[in-house]
């Protein structure tokens, strides 16, 4: 009597084996995905993320359009604010003194804040420039600045900026910033009295310096 062997079921190990092929080729698809993410935030940590641009309708030709370049952009924690320090050389120079100097303080996380709002909700700061014929103080009078986290970049920020100074200049660009709050204090002490002018809140005994002349007062 022939006796009949029972077939496995290749149906079911064809299953399998389908779902395990699948699986492996999403886990391979899923790392390609995360290798690309990885080396798009390496370059876009190379490339240039710090650029400011000064229009002033006001001054002499050559300094109507000033776009700034560097890789001092910083920021400190404090309270329930943050503030950040922009510092810059001279227009075409990467490296040299920091003649023109962004200070802001804003909330602390992300966000857009308007400048001069109501409250504590606000953006606030001003805008130095150290040398030439400008050289002096203007406050951020209108505007916005929004404030986003870099991803996979832990202690950074990358800050937009459109906000316009009482002297009738423009600020644009934007700036990736870094934690460094021996940065902000060393320009803190420099300014103390424009940041209490700022805050609205002098103290004359920890503010012993004279407040920075405006722009407008600079003389050539």
């Amino acid at each position: 009597m022939n006796v009949r062997t029972p077939r496995a079921d290749t149906r079911t190990g064809s299953a399998a084996g389908t779902a395990w092929v699948h699986a492996h080729s999403t886990v391979r698809q899923s790392s390609k995905w995360i290798a690309a993410g990885l080396l798009l935030s390496v370059v876009a940590g190379c490339a240039p993320q710090n650029t400011v641009v000064l229009h002033q309708p006001f001054a002499p030709p050559p300094q109507q359009r000033l776009a700034l370049r560097s890789s001092w952009q910083f920021s400190a924690a404090q309270d329930h604010y943050c503030r950040y320090l922009l510092a810059y050389p001279l227009p075409g120079a990467s490296t040299g003194p920091r003649d023109f100097l962004l200070y802001l303080t804003l909330p602390n996380g992300a966000g857009t804040y308007y400048v001069a709002a109501d409250g504590d909700e606000g953006a606030r700061g001003f805008l130095v420039q150290a040398v030439g014929r400008l050289k002096g103080k203007a406050e951020f009078v209108g505007g916005q600045v929004r404030v986003d986290d870099v991803w996979l970049a832990s202690g950074q920020r990358q800050i937009d900026l459109d906000v316009h100074c009482e002297d009738g200049t423009h600020i644009t660009g934007r700036a990736r910033v870094r934690e460094a709050d021996g940065e902000l204090r060393v320009f803190e002490r420099r300014y103390a009295a424009d940041i209490a002018q700022l805050e609205r809140a002098r103290t004359p005994a920890e503010h012993d310096r004279p407040e920075t002349a405006a722009r407008s007062a600079g003389t050539p």
